[in-house]
């Protein structure tokens, strides 16, 4: 089994990273200004609501010295009726809020539950569902959806130069975030691709992080799969990756007989068919490859291995990983979430990270 030491972790659910120089030992003073790290900070607010709370965490992350805002972006709220666009809104009103402090907005281009899916454009909730007109021929015009690919070009080619990534929905492995299946989504992401490089050539493209929680068992249950691992020693890996979850869910993992039964169980099966069917059909729609990570930091080596090893089994690699939720995890309630806990075990997961990946690191 791998030694803890070579795993690595991401973190904080409120914050992504763009680190490029690893940290210099003479610089560990730096102040925020001089930081080589960047911070893209999930702050409260993103979403309609409040503007004045919005701009109070705006003016927070950039005295922390953030260079990014992750932002969502739903269709709804930029293209409310079919061809009828709203440039002069709230969201319009947030980005531009974000670059005026000197920061620069990482969006999220959600679909939601609007027009374009059969739905009323007020629909509250995170969850989307693939456009009506979603299709399973590609287009050379406009890929596998035509509104869905307008969309996106208006809204990148309005904001032109601005967003550095785009990254496309939030989670499509998990149901509550995504409502269509893999193959949709793999439609939909290539659709986007091929409408941002229209409208911006320069900005990258990243899918939508795949959640935290899915990598421990699936990558488990590979290693079962292929030898690599004992039953033993899979269920000493389960127990550490998910060592932070509830006492309930842990039970899941108290003898390698209960594992196996979530291993082989139907609803690992298809998460993890979903899981290897996003990371094969990624190759040649993104720029970026993302993932969530709220796991202990010496895991995510673990997690960049599998994904590596499961790319080249595809074809294909991706050089460049983000992370646009990097976070922490825990149930013991002496955990201090908001202070010192939370931030030493974010300063070890950014500093092992830039150790795996210092190219690009988001």
């Amino acid at each position: 089994m791998r030694s803890g030491r070579s795993s690595f972790a991401c973190i904080l659910s409120l914050a992504l990273v763009l680190a490029i120089p690893p940290l210099p030992q003479a610089r560990a003073q730096a102040s925020a200004e001089e930081s080589p790290f960047g911070l893209l900070l999930g702050v409260p607010g993103t979403q309609p609501g409040s503007f004045e709370d919005f701009e109070r965490s705006l003016d927070e992350a950039a005295a922390l010295g953030a260079r990014f805002i992750r932002l969502a972006l739903k269709w709804q709220w930029i293209e409310p009726q079919n061809d009828r666009f709203v440039w002069d809104g709230s969201t319009s009103r947030r980005v531009a809020a974000v670059e005026e402090r000197g920061m620069r907005v990482i969006p999220v281009i959600k679909i939601g539950r609007g027009w374009a899916s059969g739905f009323d454009p007020s629909q509250p909730g995170d969850l989307s569902v693939p456009p009506t007109d979603l299709s399973e021929t590609w287009d050379d015009s406009c890929g596998f959806s035509r509104s869905y690919y307008d969309f996106v070009y208006h809204l990148v080619d309005h904001w032109r130069g601005h967003f550095p990534v785009i990254v496309i929905e939030n989670e499509a492995n998990a149901n509550n975030f995504w409502a269509g299946t893999a193959d949709e989504y793999l439609r939909v992401l290539a659709t986007a691709y091929k409408a941002v490089h229209d409208a911006d050539p320069e900005a990258l493209i990243a899918d939508s992080g795949t959640a935290s929680g899915a990598w421990g068992v699936c990558i488990a249950r590979d290693r079962l799969d292929d030898g690599q691992w004992s039953d033993e020693e899979a269920q000493a890996f389960l127990q550490s990756y998910y060592r932070r979850m509830p006492a309930e869910f842990l039970q899941r993992f108290a003898t390698t007989e209960t594992m196996r039964a979530e291993l082989y169980s139907p609803r690992i099966d298809e998460l993890c068919a979903d899981v290897r069917a996003l990371l094969a059909g990624f190759d040649g729609i993104v720029d970026l490859l993302n993932l969530h990570f709220y796991e202990d930091y010496w895991h995510l080596a673990d997690v960049l291995e599998w994904i590596d090893e499961q790319t080249a089994e595809a074809g294909y690699t991706v050089p460049h990983k983000m992370c646009n939720e990097y976070g922490i995890r825990d149930n013991d309630p002496t955990y201090d979430r908001l202070g010192a806990d939370q931030a030493y075990e974010v300063l070890k997961k950014l500093v092992v990270g830039l150790s795996h990946y210092p190219p690009l690191f988001i």
